[in-house]
């Protein structure tokens, strides 16, 4: 398993802790994706953008329109987390409108504890409407479709190797 999906699920597992948010891993909302979009009970919005070098780190502020609008107190999102291997970035490089979390590597590749080094301050207090749940809705359900789809032509090419395999002449 790649690291950044090894930091996905730990950070997944991080933000739920019991309770009934809805959390979902890579999801594109408008013109930009979220590594982690975690909608919570009262209607906010978080982002969690992994980051694990500082060049990645770095090449987010190109995405320009994202970060333009939360400095401005506008976007999707309510909060803004960047998540980084501990020591990534210092906290004066982090923008007014985001926080920090950071993790450690184990030396086996496991990812450790996740720890908040700064809150992210509230961007906006606008919450997310019905016709956004429904867009979530709609495009959950395309990904599972795609996903399915993808593993029923899988599982097609894999029966048909078998089976040419076992049909073919034995010298």
């Amino acid at each position: 398993m790649k690291l950044a999906d090894k930091i996905s699920l730990k950070l997944q597992q991080y933000v739920c802790q019991g309770n009934t948010d809805i959390v979902i891993p890579n999801y594109f909302v408008g013109f930009y994706e979220m590594d982690l979009f975690r909608l919570l009970q009262s209607g906010m919005l978080w982002e969690y953008e992994i980051k694990i070098s500082r060049g990645d780190f770095k090449n987010d502020f190109k995405k320009g329109s994202k970060h333009i609008l939360m400095s401005n107190k506008k976007g999707h999102c309510n909060r803004f987390y960047f998540v980084t291997p501990k020591g990534l970035i210092h906290t004066n490089e982090v923008p007014s409108y985001a926080g920090l979390i950071e993790f450690n590597v184990c030396e086996n590749g496991e990812v450790g504890l996740m720890q908040v080094i700064k809150n992210a301050p509230m961007i906006h207090k606008e919450k997310v409407t019905l016709d956004f749940y429904k867009t979530i809705a709609y495009k959950l359900s395309f990904r599972e479709r795609s996903t399915r789809a993808v593993l029923r032509i899988q599982a097609f090419k894999n029966a048909e190797r078998y089976r040419l395999t076992k049909t073919a002449p034995q010298n």
